[in-house]
Parts: structure tokens; sequence; C-alpha cells
């Protein structure tokens, strides 16, 4: 049966087929009640009992709720035929990357172990999937890996050859000539007893597994034949040669995956997923968990304490623990790790967190939630330094570690870092992505300034000198003498080793965007490691003995090596913030990431129309009364996890796609968005499909910059590159797409263009607008403080609205452009200071639409036992 276009399921209306099978056909789909993206898998004929069968299957793995395995939302039928609705992936199968050839070996060992645990929470619902195989295995963009097609197989039958059989009890399945005339699974990966038409059981799909895993090292299958026939024979009689190029280690979990005796293989799932967890291949050991509780007397800090499993699981489950975080906080504590970590010198590693019984410590160190921290832990560890809003004002406030309190230290500003004896780092009177000045200061005494434009900054061993950022482009040591230096990007987060021989710092490629690259430096520059390209670095430090750096991204915190070998050593289920690490502790902000979204009059009342918790507005239409949206918190499906939406006046919001940079035409009649490095598409805002842009001598697109088009809707800015050029603005009109470049290199940001599509604006390093003239005329200046921003052309023409940010107020001006004169236009005081913002305004400038941060989080400081 094939489905057109338009074609409605219930709920669900068909896009187009995205692949198909001999299980039956694929769809796109959207569900109208959620306004959702869906796949929709039509499965083959059933009537009567045996679709009732088929639906209480169906159910029951519908029960199933794992991260690495497909999520089915619903079942139903069409025309008698049954379907199954489940969530729509982006990315590709294992079967496609393998196309490209073998996987290294860290990425085969993490497929295969997410694999495993998918399967472990099947088997443990005693469903066995008995068709492992790379076709059934996907690899999400976001860097997921997902089971696919768990149990239709056993569905499919359940419809139209089997007895009625509850699949939530069934022990084993038997698929023998004798018990349909049907052999289930695919040749090549069938373990021996499937071939032989045994008893299936979960080792079952632990052969099929090692067989995948040799696939994935080697680029080919273990038993290597001609024909099918040839391969089910080496299966059943032959031993395969250990995979070239895996470690003594791994190939032994291999082999042993691929052993003829189900009684010789890894009795469970979980025994496999923690057998390669524990590898030394090209990454280290991540401890599987059990359950612990929290037990908290006021009195005392919070203590965790391990709940004692059942005897039936005890042995297997006995090195794997659930760390049960505070403030809603699930952390993965990778037990000797951490220990190694704090301890420095070898010999006085405590023994932490790998003891549970003794307890480790979660002590609570401030009760007044911020959106972000700069803090440091005290050279001693007995109290931690950190930056607070008081009075409209930043300042550096003290609080005891074993008493928490709120301690002045008579300092203002944002605090950077604290030297080993006590001198603090600190910014005053900094500017979004400028920096402020630099001042240095004990507790008590009058700071002294030293240096302007800083944004970062990391004392020396010796108390005396500094690491320090310059704007967002520049790191220097000693100050005034660069060591790297970028065009465009941004450099985040500065740390100096403990020896004082390495400086490491995130190095973002593009300003806007989070992801980045872990890089160690010598004092000269040289670059001595960096880690792969990572999402959503917020913290960065060294171990305490200098041979790693740990960071933090997202709910993970890994460390770095030499020889860039990273490992995670703690993973939570949320946002996870590493500060400090210093005198055996770890200094740690859990935090809820909240971004609000409000809109109004630019004088009047704002109300909130933020949809999720993670609301970012990107455009706004002519009248002001349609807001296109991010939401990035749990609703994108992409690498970068961004949902895009539509919402118009207080009508509920409609799911556009998944991406990052978009914008929307001012009739809100289409949006334009980039979809990829290679590609630029307008998306109708209705009935009709995605259709392609030219890009013409563009090669590639920055897919963090802003996407801008004018008023008039048919002047659109990008910022792109021809292949093997630098990255520059170019003005693309819509009426005869032929990309026409208006830059030499510039940096990144906001560019407006005016309706006659004669100007575009960016922001100026030194502060102010710079206009630049389309035809190619020489740009002209609009003075204005440092950090200021445009912000769009007025419909005219005739005006520009500019931003910046002064202390925790958002200032919104409008320019005339024939005589420079700034008129103070709108003014935002958000109820936390601003880390970031986004605002839009209407053609007219009337209405305004703007989110800004809206975050919780507090200081924690986690400690081992023998450290109390």
């Amino acid at each position: 049966m094939k489905l057109a276009h338009g074609t409605r399921l219930g709920p669900y209306e068909i896009e187009h087929a995205i692949g198909a099978g001999g299980m039956g056909v694929v769809y796109r789909a959207d569900d109208s009640r959620l306004g959702r993206k869906v796949a929709i898998k039509i499965l083959p004929h059933a009537q009567g009992e045996h679709f009732r069968r088929f639906e209480r299957e169906a159910r029951t793995i519908g029960g199933l709720n794992h991260p690495n395995l497909l999520t089915l939302f619903d079942v139903g039928d069409h025309d008698g035929t049954p379907f199954l609705v489940t969530e729509m992936l982006e990315g590709e199968s294992l079967r496609g990357r393998l196309a490209r050839g073998k996987l290294p070996l860290r990425q085969a060992i993490q497929v295969a172990a997410d694999v495993a645990r998918g399967l472990a929470a099947a088997h443990d619902a005693g469903v066995v999937h008995r068709d492992v195989k790379p076709d059934n295995i996907f690899l999400t963009a976001e860097g997921r890996t997902k089971i696919l097609d768990f149990g239709i197989a056993k569905l499919t039958r359940s419809t139209q050859e089997r007895p009625a059989v509850d699949l939530a009890h069934e022990d084993t399945v038997t698929p023998t000539t004798a018990d349909t005339g049907v052999i289930i699974g695919t040749p090549g990966y069938m373990a021996p007893e499937q071939l032989d038409g045994g008893t299936v059981d979960e080792r079952s799909d632990i052969f099929s597994l090692g067989v995948v895993l040799y696939e994935m090292i080697c680029g080919h299958r273990a038993f290597v034949a001609q024909s099918a026939v040839e391969e089910s024979y080496a299966i059943l009689k032959t031993t395969p040669d250990p995979p070239k190029g895996a470690t003594k280690a791994l190939a032994r979990v291999v082999l042993r995956c691929l052993e003829k005796r189900k009684d010789a293989r890894f009795q469970s799932a979980n025994d496999l997923a923690f057998a390669l967890d524990e590898l030394d291949a090209s990454t280290d050991p991540v401890a599987r968990i059990s359950k612990v509780t929290i037990e908290q007397d006021p009195q005392t800090a919070p203590t965790i304490r391990e709940r004692a499993p059942t005897a039936a699981r005890n042995q297997r489950r006995r090195r794997r623990w659930l760390v049960a975080g505070l403030s809603g906080i699930v952390l993965l504590l990778a037990g000797v790790m951490i220990g190694r970590l704090l301890a420095g010198p070898r010999g006085l590693e405590p023994a932490w967190p790998s003891v549970v019984e003794g307890g480790v410590t979660y002590q609570r160190v401030t009760y007044h939630s911020q959106p972000k921290w700069f803090a440091r832990l005290s050279p001693d560890g007995q109290n931690v330094f950190y930056t607070a809003q008081r009075g409209g004002r930043e300042e550096v406030l003290r609080s005891q570690i074993t008493q928490p309190s709120i301690l002045p230290t008579n300092i203002p500003g944002r605090l950077l870092d604290i030297s080993h004896r006590g001198e603090l780092a600190v910014v005053v009177d900094e500017v979004a992505g400028i920096g402020g000045t630099l001042t240095r200061g004990f507790e008590g005494t009058g700071p002294r300034a030293v240096l302007d434009q800083v944004r970062g900054a990391a004392w020396m061993p010796d108390g005396d000198n500094l690491a320090v950022l310059r704007g967002e482009l520049r790191l220097e040591y000693p100050p005034g003498k660069a060591i790297v230096e970028r065009t465009t990007g941004k450099l985040d987060l500065l740390a100096v080793s403990p020896r004082g021989d390495r400086i490491a710092f995130v190095d973002h490629p593009a300003s806007a965007d989070t992801m980045g690259v872990v890089t160690v430096i010598d004092l000269t520059g040289k670059e001595l490691v960096k880690s792969a390209p990572q999402q959503a670095i917020e913290g960065l430090a060294w171990s305490l003995d200098g041979k790693e750096v740990w960071f933090s991204r997202g709910p993970e915190i890994v460390a770095l090596a030499a020889g860039g070998k990273e490992r995670v050593v703690l993973r939570g289920t949320g946002r996870l913030v590493l500060i400090d690490i210093r005198a055996g502790k770890i200094l740690v902000a859990p935090s809820d990431i909240r971004l609000k979204m409000f809109t109004g009059p630019i004088n009047g009342p704002m109300r909130e129309v933020g949809w999720f918790d993670s609301s970012v507005v990107e455009a706004v239409s002519a009248d002001g009364q349609t807001i296109a949206f991010l939401e990035g918190t749990g609703t994108g499906q992409t690498a970068d996890g961004y949902a895009q939406f539509l919402r118009r006046g207080d009508a509920p919001a409609t799911l556009i796609g998944h991406g990052y940079r978009f914008t929307l035409l001012p009739d809100a009649s289409a949006m334009i968005g980039v979809a990829g490095e290679t590609k630029l598409v307008r998306i109708p805002n209705g009935v009709g499909e995605p259709v392609s842009i030219p890009l013409g001598k563009i090669a590639k697109l920055d897919v963090s910059d802003k996407v801008v088009v004018s008023w008039n809707g048919r002047h659109v800015v990008v910022r792109g590159a021809e292949a093997g050029a630098a990255m520059r603005l170019w003005l693309i009109d819509l009426d005869k797409p032929d990309p026409q470049p208006i830059t030499a290199d510039h940096r990144g940001g906001p560019h407006p263009i005016t309706p006659d599509g004669r100007l575009v604006a960016i922001a100026r390093a030194a502060g102010g607008i710079e206009l630049i003239p389309v035809a190619g005329e020489p740009p002209s200046s609009i003075e204005g403080p440092l950090g200021e921003k445009p912000l769009s052309f007025t419909a005219d023409g005739t005006a520009l609205f500019v931003t910046h940010l002064t202390g925790q107020t958002i200032e919104v001006d409008r320019i005339t452009l024939a005589n420079g004169e700034r008129t103070p236009w709108t003014r935002i005081t958000p109820e936390q200071m601003p880390f970031y913002y986004s605002v839009m305004l209407d053609a007219d400038g009337d209405v305004v639409t703007y989110s800004t941060n809206a975050d919780a989080s507090d200081l924690y400081v986690l400690e081992p036992p023998d450290k109390r």
C-alpha cells in the first residue's frame, strides 16, 4: 500500500515516504495533536483477532522506555492495515555509516555499549530482538544510538502466523520450520541456535551484537563467505579471527560474544555493556551504576548511602550505582577515576567514591540561585568565593563550606580566579564580548586596576603573573603578549596547569555557537592536545596532578589527557557546570537551563509568550504578531538539539522543523533557514514543500550565524564562504537568486539590511555600528558604546535600531541615518542579569519581543569521605 502526500491516518498527516523494507514502508508524518514530526510504519495486512494480538503486543513494546530504544508512540489501523507510530529520528543507520568504512575504536565501543544497554532494558521486560544488525541500529545526528524495529518481526509473525502469545510473559522464541516454516533473522548476524532452530534468548542478541561490533571495528563481518549459505555454515562451524586493529581486551570481548555455546557468551546484555565500558581501548572505563538514595540530616551535610540490591541482581550490578543528586540532578559517578584525579601523587588516592559505604558528601554552599556562577574554592578548600548580584551591582562574596554564609569581601565585580596566596582576579565594568577592567586584590583590601578589555584570567602558580583573555579573539601571556590570536570565533574559559607550564582554554570556531574544542598549549602558544569538537562546554579545570583537564558539557564532566584521550567521569540527567577543582574538592553548579520570551508594546506591559522553557526569538513578522523562535531543551532532534516554532498572538505554537538559524518573511508566509552547511531552504507556513535557495558560489554556510531578511521580503543576508576561502557576508536577492559577496572577511553577528537592499549594518569591534554599502562604496560608521549590536532597520529604511547592555538593563536606541541622531527607544530590565538575550522589533519599532535567561542554580562542593 502506498500513501499519498496529505493522506490522514487519524491525527497523522502523511508527508512522504522515507524508507521501505521487508516489514513495510516508513513515512514521515505530522502529528496534528502535538505539533511534532513522527515516523509511521505501515505493516502487512492483518484482521480480527490477529490485529488485536498485534495491538496488544505493540503496547508491550511501547511500554519499554530507554534512551537507546526507539520510542513507540501509537498503534492503529488504516483500511484494515496496521501501522506503528514512532519518534522521528534524524541521522543515519549504522549500515549507512559502515558504507563509508570502519568506525574509530572509541566510537565502535560506545555504539556497542549503547546497543547493549538498550537490549538489556528489553531483555529485562522479557523481549528478545532476534534481528540485531547495522540496518536496525540508528546513529542520531546528536550522537545517540537507537535500536530500531524492536520486536517488529515478532509482532508481524504474531499477526500472521502464530497462536496468541503474550509477549510480556514469553520466555523464549523458537523460530523453526516446525513452528512457522520461517527462520526469523538476517543471514550473517543470526546466532548458531537461530540457524539450528534451537531456543532463542537474550544471549542470541548478544551474539548478533558481537557480529555488529566486529564489523564496526574491521569494516567487514566476522564470518566472511561467498554466499549466505556458506556464511551460515561458518557461523555454525568455524571460529573467526580476532578483529584486526582491536586491542587484546576488546578482541576478547568480541570473541566472547561470538562463542558457539550460549553459556560461554556474556550471560546478559548488562554484563556486556559493563565490559565495554571497562575497556581501555581509546577511552577509559566509565563505571556503571546501581541505585543509591540520599538521606539528609538538617544538622549535617547530605550523605549518599547505597540501597541493598536484590540477591538475584547483586552479582552483576554490584559495581553499578545510580547517584541521585541534589536539585533534581542525578550524577553518575565514575568511581576510581575521580579518586585518582583528586588524589594527586600516586599512593595517596582516596577510595572515593568506589567505597560507597564510606559516604560521599554533597555539600550545598549557596542558597540564592543565580543564572551563572563565577566562583572559586579558596586555596585551603575551606571557603568558596563567588560573584552575586546585590543592590543592582556585582560583588564578590564568601561562604564557608561547613557552615554556608554570606560574607562580604568589599571587592566589586566578577570573580575570575584566586591565586594560591588568596589574591583575587576580578573584572569590573564588563561589556559582553569585549571584556572589562581587570583588578587584583586580597579580601578586605582595595583592588587595583591593571588591564582593560579582559574577559578571562587565570593565575600562574607563582601567584604573581596571569594569563588573560582579551576580547573574544586573543589570549595573552604575560599580559600584552599574544600567544593565541584568532580572526573569527571566540576564545573562552581559561585554566593554567598546576605546574604553570600549560594553559587550557576553549576555542569556539563561531562566536555565537556553543560548539568548541578544548585546547591545551604551552607558554609559547604551541598546541599540545585538542579535544574532539564538543557541544555546550561551560566549565574547565585542571586535575590536581596536572595530568588531565576536566571540562563540563551539558550533563557530563569529561577528562582530557595527553594524546587527546577523553573519558566521562561524571554523568547526569541535567546541566552540570564544573567550576573548580582544588584541595581535594570539586565545585559544581547543577542548574536548570531556562529562557523566557516576552512581547508587548515598547512602552507598555509585557506578556510571557514562551512555549517550552527555552524559547529564543529569532525573528518577528512586520506587524510584530507572529514570532519565529527556537526551543533547545528536550524538543530538538538534531545535532544542535533545536526545534523551530511559529506562534501568532496567543494561539498555540506550531512546530516547523528542527535546526538552528532561521528567519521569517515579513508577511509570515514562509521561513528561510539554514539546513546544514550547504543548504538554505524556504519553508512555507502552510501547504507546500521546502524549496532550496540557490547558493551560487557559496560552498559553506556559517550554521551558527544569523539569517536576515529585509522588510520587503526580497533581500536575504547570510554568512558563508567560497571553497577554500574565509567567511564573509553575502546578499541573496530572492527574485533572482545569484548570491553576491558584500564584504571582505567579517566577524559574525547580527547584520540587518535596508528594505531596498542598499545597506548592511554590522557591529564594530571598537564600539558602534558600521554601515556597509552593498554596491561596494566605502563604509561609514556610527559612534556607539562597546558591545552595541544592530537590530533592524525601520520599514522605510531611514533609521536603525540598535541595542547594548548597561548593567542589568537591555537598552534599545533608534538612530536616524541622515544625521546620526540617537533616540532612546525602550529599556528592558529582566529579573536576572541577562547573560544571554535576544531582541526583535516589528517594522515600525512599536512592538518588542525579547528572550533572556531565567536559569536557576546553586553551588555544591563534592568531597571524598576521607577529606571530611
